[in-house]
């Protein structure tokens, strides 16, 4: 049922009037230098000043008045913020994220070398306060807060200088934020205005763009981008309960079309884009048309070296090294022993064996498959870059049981070998196989594996039928009334935040020990990664968000491979996780309470889940491994084996 009140009525006026009040400045503008930026921004400024007088008043709500008219005041307050959320997250991204609008949860100081626990601030913390009733003193104080924060961005705002390009990043950046970020539900923890706030924030992009669009209507990109935003918004705000709504829809026949056509529209009239005016490496690529094609992610930013090293002859290597036991102390393992292509670069096993035959390593052997769109690896977060990673599976006593310089030794051994290293990195005359060869060519190896073509990817083009009815409720399901979204951001579909993917994040779910549910599983996590400043409670049991990309092939599941279908994962999140099925985790980040998901519900999700995988032209292994003038050792078994 739609929402009907009355400042949720007058928000298309209110944005219309602002679309008027830009078209009339500007019916005789023939150039983009035309363009009087400066008063946009002055009009972004007074808006935030409007939105602390409105929080001021707020206060008095808080105080004065019932629950439910402090509620309401609440959300119109938060609607006049959504309009201008998005150029605060583009200038000011650090004061959004920890002081503004902030997930509800502590966090830690990064940039400090002791652990500092750090109380979230902003509207999410303010919405539950009020929603729950909650001390008043303590409403008061936090918006007092997002005051000052506030007031600190319209200080440095006014000193920026507003570019033509800004407007279009900033637009195509809101795009992604809305659909991962907005329909979800992701910052409306308490309300079910997810929907009606994501249709403020679709319209404050739409007046941004509008600018442009009247100003040059010759182009014909100008006409199709004003009709897909006013289609757009007819279609959040025609349908704007939570669980019913057509994420898929909107996502394939809007948000995408827009996300491509800003950039067609941006050329069209000559902006510059961001990669013309910068050398530094992104981790995504503006050129691209879709936040869900191959070409998006700049894989080579997730490196720890540059593109040089990212080329066919380094990417043939490390296949090969991928493949060859060599690397092991016994002969016998491989990287392909754990990670086999044909079940997504996984092994099937609820924990590894170790490389004696005996034990097991600490945890469930993840998919390689897409392990490279990542900015920090392994369970644990324990390390950035792919290259470093490959150095702890390197010295482990339960993996390789090696160092780099005795499986240099190793390799030098092979004339096949020595002629590959010297192809692949032909600037290097002197012990060419080291530590940072083996790892790069590795990387680079690893960098091939991405799948971003699965049924769920290719449906999502423009002219390519929609999935079947079933995998689209599941994704409405996973991205709406389930919550998976919330926690696994589209379109990694892991915990890799959007739209800089430049973090990922970790969540205490409260995974048991086996399922028989008396126990949480003893795994330390995060809180025992190795890093002094993360040691702290709120990452005891914490674990990276890992991608549901190729999930069917990836069975068993968790961190230490407890749940051996889908069915069972569903089930453990349906229930609320630990707490919900009575484990003690005082930390627990994921809500407890029950997702309420019918049977048909849950198979849907499964569905949709099933859609994104694709392991097309990755499961191929090598023919042969190079040849040793040692006849044992040229014995050894292309992938490895236990």
């Amino acid at each position: 049922m739609k929402n009907t009140s009355i400042y949720f009525v007058l928000i298309p006026i209110f944005f219309w009037g602002l679309f008027s009040f830009f078209s009339s400045s500007s019916t005789s503008i023939s150039t983009v230098n035309s363009i009087d930026l400066n008063r946009l921004k002055h009009k972004h400024i007074d808006d935030l000043n409007e939105l602390i007088e409105d929080l001021n008043i707020l206060k008095t709500y808080s105080i004065d008045s019932s629950n439910k008219e402090t509620i309401d005041f609440f959300l119109k307050t938060k609607t006049k913020f959504k309009s201008s959320e998005l150029i605060i997250a583009y200038f000011s991204y650090d004061e959004l994220k920890y002081f503004i609008n902030s997930a509800p949860l502590p966090r830690l100081e990064h940039h400090v070398p002791e652990v500092v626990v750090l109380n979230p601030h902003g509207f999410q913390v303010i919405e539950e306060l009020i929603y729950s009733n909650d001390n008043k003193k303590e409403i008061i104080n936090e918006i007092n807060t997002l005051q000052d924060h506030l007031e600190a961005v319209i200080n440095y705002h006014s000193n920026l200088n507003f570019e033509h390009r800004h407007l279009f990043e900033i637009t195509r950046q809101g795009i992604i934020r809305l659909v991962s970020l907005g329909i979800t539900g992701f910052d409306t923890p308490c309300s079910d205005k997810a929907i009606i706030e994501s249709s403020i924030s679709f319209s404050s992009l739409h007046k941004l763009m509008y600018i442009y669009i009247d100003a040059y209507k010759f182009c014909p990109e100008a006409k199709e981008l004003n009709n897909l935003f006013i289609k757009g918004y007819n279609y959040l705000t025609d349908n704007s309960d939570f669980d019913t709504f057509n994420r898929y829809f909107f996502l394939k026949n809007y948000a995408l079309p827009i996300y491509s056509k800003v950039l067609d529209f941006q050329k069209c009239i000559g902006i510059e884009t961001i990669d013309e005016t910068t050398s530094q490496e992104m981790p995504t690529n503006y050129q691209a048309n879709s936040f869900f094609s191959p070409e998006f992610f700049n894989t080579t930013y997730y490196t720890q070296y540059d593109e040089s090293y990212q080329n066919k002859s380094v990417q043939k290597l490390g296949k090969l090294l991928f493949f060859d036991p060599i690397l092991s102390k016994n002969n016998i393992q491989a990287c392909a022993s754990c990670h086999r292509p044909e079940l997504a670069f996984t092994d099937g096993l609820k924990k590894s064996i170790a490389s004696d035959l005996n034990r097991s390593v600490e945890r469930n052997a993840p998919t390689v498959i897409d392990a490279i769109i990542n900015d920090r690896y392994f369970y644990d977060l324990r390390s950035k870059k792919i290259e470093r990673q490959i150095a702890h599976v390197v010295v482990s006593s339960k993996e390789f049981h090696m160092s780099f310089y005795d499986i240099a030794k190793k390799l030098s051994q092979s004339k096949e070998y020595k002629k590959l290293f010297k192809i692949a990195y032909p600037k290097f005359s002197n012990n060419i196989i080291n530590s940072f060869t083996i790892s790069t060519a590795l990387g680079a190896y690893v960098s091939t594996l991405t799948s971003y073509n699965s049924k769920f990817d290719q449906s999502l083009l423009a002219d390519a039928p929609d999935l079947n009815e079933d995998q689209i409720r599941g994704f409405n399901l996973f991205m709406g009334k389930a919550a998976c979204a919330t926690c696994h951001f589209p379109p990694t579909f892991n915990g890799l935040v959007p739209p800089y993917f430049n973090e990922n994040e970790s969540e205490v779910i409260g995974v048991p020990s086996d399922t028989n549910n008396q126990h949480i599983d003893p795994d330390p996590g995060r809180y025992n990664n190795g890093k002094m400043n993360e040691k702290s409670e709120i990452y005891l049991h914490s674990f990276k968000t890992s991608t549901v990309r190729n999930i069917e092939l990836t069975a068993p599941y968790m961190h230490n491979g407890v749940y051996k279908n889908l069915e069972q994962v569903i089930d453990f999140y349906n229930n609320g996780g630990g707490i919900g099925i009575g484990l003690d985790v005082p930390n627990q980040t994921l809500p407890q309470d029950s997702l309420h998901l019918s049977s048909k519900e849950k198979n849907q999700i499964i569905a949709f889940m099933r859609s994104l995988t694709d392991t097309t032209d990755l499961t191929n292994k090598p023919k042969s491994l190079p040849k040793f003038d040692d006849i044992e050792l040229n014995k050894r078994k292309i992938g490895g084996n236990y």
